[in-house]
């Protein structure tokens, strides 16, 4: 071919052929040809090699396309299963808190209680383990027996063994993670229950098994399969469809559980891209495995490929009989490659191609045929970038429920506790206090008037909290009717009491919540805790707030209490 280029050069340039281009048996073979005929030869070779690789690189760029949108959308699936993980931990958390606070259940562990009472508590542990959808809900006694055990099929009577409650027992609520015989997890909630002195007189404790019916709970995008694996293995999943090879999936798996850090894996035997995402909750780290099947999508990849080579062997049978023909197989192939490249953009991104507005198709007006791939080129890229921003718009959404009530929209327990934390390691010699609220009368209004007024009324109280402190991220709703506030202690004396007799007065003017019905009247308890003369973090503070919280509900309601000062509060 070198000697047939020379020759070109010397027939048309009119010059000698350069030097080195000596005549050998390839080169007399090939000069029995015309020079047309070579050049065309040589062209179409040439056509068939340069295309051949444009088919090449665009594969290999559909490929790498496919997998980044596959990975977001595994990232996104496994965001989600988390946050319902942590909401369910959180519900189990309230759950156990408010049957340690119920007074009911504190009079059932006393000694020498009536079978009545236990019955009582029994009706209500029924109840709430049918509504929230537990696994496990245990009402034990100081010397750790099982008092009660929803359901009531369960066996009571029992010692209880579970390690936690020795600590809990000692005053120490706790979340814990533990393996199961059965092989299954277990997230279990162990709060004491105080007397009216502060002894603890039991605990309760609920749990949540992470089996497989969990996993297809949480696991609610129909085109992925989720798993729950810890150090040795996985626990639960969503699907039996679900593999995973121990010896391939180890590191990946060890990364995310002791580098705290989402591992994404390629699995090539199986062509699956897993997600691995770590989630901690109480003492326990564990790992969300998120599978999404990405041979389906990547099937049009090979169909692009093999007709890639055929086309390639089609243009260059094509080149041999003229340049025209040549070009008109390119232009027809060119139109064979947008379409293709308009279904990869149908796949990727879910949307149908639709021509711009007042333009026609290059390929029906004559025009150039790469400013039609050109279009359909950006069009895609600008379809995956707005998947991807509606993907991270998603993603702080979930974030940001995570952190809110959603009832109030007001911050939630886990947000409290992470702005205190904050604001004791940034500023520890603050003077400030912390409130904590309870409203009196709520459970009758639930009853009497139902759940709708019920949230109405939160609603408007939380309202008439922020407009008191003047910062909505100043009141936090722990749950059911008890609310957190922050106020700064720094100003004039008994500045946090005078907040707390502005609250007493805001709460019990009427709420008129519906139009053809009497106005709903409710009061308010209030506990006082100071930083830092009542505690230095932020569990200790809460604590003291909520004792001081219970004082004042002893002392008649519709009062205040500064803990450790049970004669300071206002007067009903």
């Amino acid at each position: 071919m070198t000697s047939a280029l020379a020759r070109a050069v010397q027939v048309v340039c009119g010059g000698p052929a350069p030097p080195g281009a000596q005549a050998s048996g390839q080169a007399r073979w090939l000069s029995r040809f015309p020079l047309g005929l070579q050049v065309l030869g040589f062209i179409s070779v040439l056509a068939v090699v340069v295309i051949g690789s444009s088919y090449r690189a665009y594969v290999d760029s559909a490929q790498a396309l496919i997998r980044e949108s596959e990975s977001e959308h595994l990232i996104g699936a496994a965001l989600v299963a988390r946050a319902r993980i942590e909401a369910e931990s959180r519900v189990l958390v309230s759950t156990t808190q408010s049957l340690a606070r119920h007074p009911a259940v504190r009079e059932a562990l006393q000694e020498g209680t009536t079978p009545g009472v236990l019955a009582a508590v029994g009706k209500e542990m029924e109840a709430v383990f049918d509504s929230t959808g537990l696994s496990t809900l245990d009402l034990i006694d100081r010397r750790r027996v099982i008092v009660h055990r929803a359901p009531t099929t369960a066996v009571r009577g029992l010692k209880a063994s579970v390690w936690g409650v020795a600590e809990a027992l000692g005053g120490e609520a706790m979340l814990q993670t533990a393996k199961e015989a059965s092989g299954g997890l277990i997230v279990r909630s162990i709060v004491p229950v105080p007397d009216l002195d502060g002894r603890v007189v039991g605990v309760v404790m609920a749990g949540t098994r992470f089996d497989n019916p969990f996993a297809r709970r949480i696991a609610q995008d129909s085109t992925v399969e989720l798993a729950i694996a810890t150090p040795i293995g996985v626990v639960a999943r969503s699907s039996d469809r679900f593999h995973m090879t121990p010896t391939l999936h180890q590191k990946p798996l060890e990364q995310a559980l002791f580098e705290r850090r989402p591992v994404l894996v390629f699995d090539l035997d199986q062509d699956n891209l897993r997600q691995y995402v770590p989630v901690r909750l109480g003492d326990e780290t564990f790992v969300l495995i998120v599978q999404g099947d990405a041979q389906a999508a990547q099937a049009h990849v090979v169909v692009a490929a093999r007709e890639a080579t055929r086309s390639a062997m089609t243009m260059f049978g094509l080149a041999i009989v003229a340049t025209s023909l040549f070009a008109m197989t390119l232009g027809r192939r060119l139109r064979q490659i947008k379409t293709q490249a308009e279904h990869l953009a149908r796949d990727i991104t879910g949307e149908v191609h639709v021509r711009p507005a007042g333009r026609s198709l290059p390929f029906a007006s004559g025009g150039c045929e790469l400013d039609a791939l050109e279009h359909v080129f950006d069009h895609t890229a600008r379809s995956v970038a707005r998947h991807h921003e509606a993907l991270h718009r998603a993603k702080v959404l979930a974030e940001h429920a995570a952190d809110s009530d959603p009832l109030t929209g007001l911050p939630n327990r886990g947000c409290l506790m992470r702005m205190l934390s904050n604001r004791l390691a940034e500023q520890p010699g603050e003077d400030w206090a912390l409130l904590f609220l309870d409203l009196d009368g709520f459970k009758q209004v639930n009853d009497q008037r139902g759940h709708d007024v019920g949230d109405a009324l939160l609603c408007e109280a939380s309202e008439r909290l922020v407009r008191l402190v003047g910062r909505r991220e100043d009141v936090t709703r722990l749950g059911g009717d008890e609310f957190v506030l922050i106020a700064h202690a720094d100003g004039p004396p008994l500045a946090p009491q005078r907040l707390a007799q502005k609250i007493i007065h805001a709460l019990e003017q009427p709420f008129h919540l519906e139009a053809d019905a009497p106005p709903v009247q409710v009061s308010v308890s209030i506990g006082i805790a100071l930083h830092p003369e009542h505690g230095r973090d932020a569990s200790t503070l809460l604590k003291h707030a909520d004792m001081a919280l219970y004082a004042a509900k002893g002392a008649g309601r519709r009062t205040y209490r500064l803990y450790g000062s049970p004669s300071e509060s206002m007067g009903t």
